[in-house]
């Protein structure tokens, strides 16, 4: 084991490629830990070369080469750098493989039974959301929804929350990306409409899709944070018949100690 670590020391001393490259690999991972670091989700070139302590040069080809693998991208407005989808699938797939699906399945059993509903449990996916984890509900009348089911951030309860607490300048370009299809009656199509419906969602706590997706199906959704972030959503799911008078809100206090639980079973666990 000596003989092949003073090898390979010999071997990056008379190779200055060795070196750069590994030089250039801690750099760039020092320009991604400065969104960490620095305020805000939008961060210039000039406070990322010297937080890093970088030349301005030096960060722009790091910056570009970031930006070609999708690690970072660059808003156009502002020629400000952002997080960019590689990261927030790389932190997608971390949250899974951590087990956050698996750890929330008692709770959403638990949970099912007692709300007599079905449960999803949801992460972002791009522009959808898409379900980490389903409890079929007790009831006869179960719905087609599988694990791996992408859905839309704008006329379901899981997505209306996990859109909701984006950063507000990543909501309005979701905003602008999206194509407002009428799925049902009760869809909201205007972007305006929408962008109040994220707003009370982000204040309220809580999402509902009323009949929005799908016809005859009412959803409750709440927040699941670790450290503060948003990093999933979790949702009651009812066929409207089987609804009490009260309607779905008299669920919500059920769901939200739900969700708490599941929080303290993966926080810690989770990056950030």
């Amino acid at each position: 084991m000596e003989r092949r670590e003073v090898a390979w020391s010999r071997r990056a001393a008379d190779d200055p490629g060795a070196r750069d490259g590994s030089q250039a690999v801690h750099r760039a991972l020092r320009v991604l830990t400065a969104f960490l670091e620095l305020p805000g989700p939008y961060v210039a070139l000039a406070d990322l070369a010297r937080h890093c302590h970088l030349s301005p040069s030096t960060t722009h080809r790091l910056v570009a080469a970031l930006v070609d693998e999708g690690y970072l991208a660059q808003d156009r407005a502002t020629s400000r750098y952002y997080l960019g989808a590689r990261v927030l699938q790389l932190g997608r797939r971390a949250v899974q493989e951590l087990g956050m699906a698996q750890r929330a399945l008692p709770v959403m059993r638990g949970l099912a039974q007692s709300e007599q509903a079905s449960v999803n449990l949801g992460v972002l996916q791009q522009d959808q959301a898409v379900y980490i984890q389903k409890v079929e509900s007790p009831q006869a009348l179960q719905l087609n929804l599988p694990v791996g089911t992408t859905v839309p951030v704008y006329c379901t309860a899981i997505g209306k929350v996990l859109a909701a607490h984006l950063p507000e300048r990543a909501r309005r370009a979701l905003l602008q990306r999206l194509r407002l299809e009428p799925l049902q009656r009760n869809t909201l199509v205007d972007a305006d409409a929408l962008w109040q419906e994220w707003q009370r969602v982000r204040h309220a706590g809580y999402a509902v899709d009323n009949e929005e997706f799908l016809a005859g199906v009412i959803c409750l959704g709440v927040p699941i944070r670790v450290a503060g972030e948003v990093v999933a959503a979790m949702a009651l799911q009812y066929p409207k018949v089987h609804l009490e008078p009260g309607g779905i809100l008299a669920h919500l206090p059920n769901l939200q100690r739900a969700a708490r639980e599941v929080e303290l079973l993966i926080g810690g666990r989770l990056p950030g």
